[in-house]
C-alpha cells in the first residue's frame, strides 16, 4: 500500500461524476466514473436526491482509492470541480431540506423575468451571465421562497453542489468566486455577495456559504469519519468544470477550448482585465487572478442523445457516431438540416432526405453550433489553437468534422477537468502541451460545409 498523501480530484458533471487520484507529481494513479444520479427529469423539472449525490461521490472516492491500491486515509487533498448552478438548501446541521435543483431545471422563468426587469443591463456587470435566466440559482431560490417564505429563515443554507460535498467531507460550507459569479448571487464588480439582489429576492446573506478565489484551498479543521480519514483534509474549490477543464488542457490566451459535453461550450482565457467582453458572452474569475469568457448552448450531447433516441434507440453514443460517419455524404447535400435548439419541440430536423442520413445531420448541426460559438459568440476569428474536450472528443470523426467546419486544425485536449483540479490543488501552472492527435481541414469538405452552414443559419432563424 502506498503511504504518501494523494490528491483526489472530483468532477461533479452533468452527465457523469468522475474521480481520479494523483500523486505529488500529478501522475494519474486511477480514475472512476458513475452516471450523474438524477432522480427526476420530467418536463421543466430536473432534480437530484442529495443522499444519492453523496452516495455517488463517496462511492467514487472508495473505488478510485481501491483501484490505486491506497486507503482513503492516504488522501491529503480533495479538489472539486462542478457543474454550475446546481444547488440544494440544507439546514444548519447539513441535512437536506430540498432536492438538488439542476442547472437544467427550467421552472424559474417568471422569476428570471422579474429580476431582469429590476436590474436590466447592469446585471452583466455583476453576474457571469449576460441576463437573468430561469437556470440561475438566484432565480430558482426566488421561486422556492415564493413557495415557502420561511425556507431560509434562520435555518436554511444554500449549498451549491461542491459546497454540499465539502460539508459532508469536513463540515464546512464554502464555494469559490468562479462558481459564485455564475449564480446571480455574487457581484463580480464588488467581489462579494451582491446585497442588492439578495435584498430584492429576500435572501439573507448568512444563508450563503463562505467563498474562496477560484482554485483556492484551505485546511479543514475536521476530518471525514465516513471515509476513515484520520486527519484534517486540505480542500480546494476548482470552479466550474469548464474552467477546470481549460486549466487541465493548458488553454492559454490565444486558444479556444470546445467542450462536447451535455452542454456545448467554447471557452477562452481572457487575461487580467475584467469583463464583460461582449453583450452575449459569459465571464468570470480564472485561477491566478485572470478572467475567462465562454459561450454556450444547452444542446450539445443533450441534442446528440435526443437524435440517438429518435433514430437508433437501441444504440450507444459510439455506435451512433459510427453510423453518422458511415453515412457521411461524400459531396453535396445530405437532404437534412438539424437545429439543436429545437429538440424540445420534438422536431429539430428539416428536409426530406434518406432517413439513414439523420444521424450525420445531427452531428453536423451540433458542429455548426460549435462554429457559431467560436466565430460569432466569442469573436475568435483566428485562434492560435482549437482544443476539443468532453465525451464527444473521443470520436476522430467528430474532431475532423469540427476541423472542416471551422477550416482550421483541431486538437484533442490532452488534459481534463480532473487534471485541472489537481493542478490547482498542487499550485502547478497549466502546461501548454502540443498534441499529436490533430485533425487538419480538408479543403473540399471545408468549402462544402461553409455553404451548408449558410443554409443551416438561415433555417435556424426562420422556424
Amino acid at each position: 500500500m502506498r503511504k504518501q498523501a494523494m490528491i483526489l480530484a472530483l468532477d461533479l458533471g452533468s452527465t457523469a461524476f468522475k474521480a481520479a487520484l494523483f500523486d505529488s507529481g500529478l501522475n494519474r494513479l486511477a480514475e472512476q466514473a458513475a452516471p450523474t444520479p438524477y432522480m427526476r427529469q420530467e418536463g421543466l423539472s430536473v432534480e437530484l436526491d442529495p443522499e444519492d449525490v453523496w452516495s455517488a461521490a463517496e462511492g467514487l472516492i472508495r473505488k478510485v482509492a481501491e483501484k490505486a491500491g491506497v486507503r482513503p486515509s492516504n488522501i491529503g487533498t480533495v479538489a472539486v470541480a462542478s457543474q454550475a448552478q446546481t444547488f440544494c438548501v440544507m439546514d444548519a446541521g447539513g441535512r437536506p431540506m430540498t432536492p438538488f435543483i439542476s442547472w437544467l431545471d427550467g421552472r424559474a422563468a417568471a422569476e428570471a423575468a422579474e429580476i431582469q426587469a429590476r436590474f436590466g443591463p447592469v446585471f452583466h456587470q455583476h453576474c457571469s451571465f449576460p441576463a437573468a435566466s430561469g437556470q440561475l440559482q438566484v432565480c430558482q431560490i426566488r421561486r422556492l421562497l415564493k413557495l415557502d417564505g420561511s425556507l431560509l429563515a434562520g435555518r436554511g443554507a444554500v449549498a451549491p453542489l461542491p459546497c454540499f460535498v465539502f460539508h459532508r467531507l469536513a463540515a464546512v460550507r464554502v464555494t469559490d468566486s468562479n462558481l459564485a459569479a455564475m449564480s446571480g448571487l455574487f457581484s463580480l464588480e464588488r467581489r462579494d455577495w451582491w446585497d442588492d439582489i439578495l435584498d430584492f429576492c429576500g435572501i439573507p446573506r448568512e444563508a450563503l456559504p463562505g467563498w474562496l478565489e477560484a482554485g483556492g484551498g484551505f485546511e479543514a479543521r475536521s476530518c471525514c469519519a465516513a471515509l476513515g480519514v484520520g486527519r484534517p483534509l486540505r480542500l480546494v474549490s476548482a470552479g466550474n468544470d469548464q474552467t477546470a477543464g481549460a486549466y487541465g488542457a493548458g488553454c492559454g490566451a490565444a486558444n479556444v477550448l470546445v467542450t462536447l459535453g451535455t452542454a456545448l461550450v467554447a471557452y477562452r482565457v481572457a487575461g487580467d482585465r475584467p469583463g464583460p467582453y461582449s453583450a452575449t458572452g459569459c465571464w468570470g474569475p480564472y485561477p491566478g487572478g485572470r478572467f475567462y469568457e465562454l459561450a454556450y448552448r444547452d444542446e450539445g450531447c443533450l441534442a446528440l442523445d435526443f437524435a440517438r433516441r429518435k433514430t437508433m434507440p437501441d444504440a450507444g453514443a459510439s455506435e451512433f457516431l459510427e453510423a453518422a460517419e458511415r453515412e457521411q455524404p461524400p459531396v453535396g447535400d445530405c437532404g437534412w438540416l438539424f437545429i439543436p435548439g429545437r429538440i424540445r419541440s420534438g422536431d429539430p430536423w428539416i428536409g426530406d432526405g434518406e432517413r439513414r442520413l439523420l444521424p450525420y445531420a445531427a452531428v453536423e448541426g451540433i458542429t455548426f453550433s460549435v462554429r457559431q460559438l467560436v466565430f460569432e459568440d466569442l469573436q475568435c476569428r483566428n485562434p492560435g489553437r482549437v482544443l476539443v474536450a468532453g465525451g464527444g472528443a473521443q470520436s476522430g470523426f467528430w474532431r475532423q468534422l469540427i476541423a472542416d467546419a471551422l477550416n482550421m486544425p483541431v486538437e484533442r485536449a490532452c488534459g481534463d477537468s480532473l487534471l485541472g483540479a489537481a493542478r490547482m490543488a498542487s499550485g502547478a501552472e497549466p502546461d501548454n502541451v502540443s498534441n499529436a492527435a490533430v485533425a487538419t481541414p480538408n479543403p473540399e469538405r471545408a468549402a462544402l460545409l461553409a455553404e451548408r452552414f449558410k443554409q443551416w443559419a438561415a433555417a435556424q432563424k426562420t422556424r
